[in-house]
């Protein structure tokens, strides 16, 4: 298991009613056992359409609970995630869906249908070279390319932290 999701784990174990997530202007507050649970949902609606290790999904979400709960969900299936807005307007949206090989765009739809599974603690064992997550470049010098970026980063980012950000590294 990756060290990022390790991290997150653990402190759901110790901290399960810590806010991990603050949304919609301040409005709702999300604990980590609340964000686990609908992480582990999401878990199980994966495995139960047969996607796993590398299966690319497209998160189209606003930046919310929903949208940190549906990356890590994918995570802990395996799978990749590709982020899409409104922003983007349909056609890049589409064109993001169609380059990066897409099997299932997670939506509202798929959120609702995922919250009423039962949780799924299995978690992948996902290698560090193993696809994580594809960021599309803005296309400004012409057609939007996509950049995979491999399950290592997370553990290279959680490194960073413990080296430089954190106090005796302890993290």
């Amino acid at each position: 298991m990756i060290q990022f999701l390790k991290l997150f784990l653990n402190t759901v174990e110790k901290e399960p009613n810590r806010v991990a997530v603050v949304d919609r202007d301040g409005k709702r507050r999300t604990t980590y056992r609340q964000l686990y649970s609908c992480c582990l949902r999401v878990n199980a609606w994966m495995r139960a359409h047969g996607l796993g290790r590398e299966s690319v999904s497209a998160i189209y979400f606003p930046k919310s609970m929903e949208y940190v709960a549906a990356r890590l969900g994918i995570i802990m299936a395996g799978g990749a995630w590709v982020a899409l807005d409104d922003m983007m307007g349909k056609e890049r949206r589409e064109f993001v869906i169609r380059d990066s090989g897409c099997q299932v765009v997670f939506d509202q739809e798929k959120w609702e249908e995922a919250m009423k599974l039962e949780e799924c603690p299995e978690i992948a064992d996902s290698d560090l070279h193993d696809m994580a997550f594809i960021i599309s470049t803005s296309g400004s010098t012409g057609t939007p390319k996509g950049i995979v970026q491999e399950y290592g980063l997370y553990d290279y980012i959680v490194e960073c932290a413990r080296n430089f950000f954190v106090p005796h590294g302890e993290i």
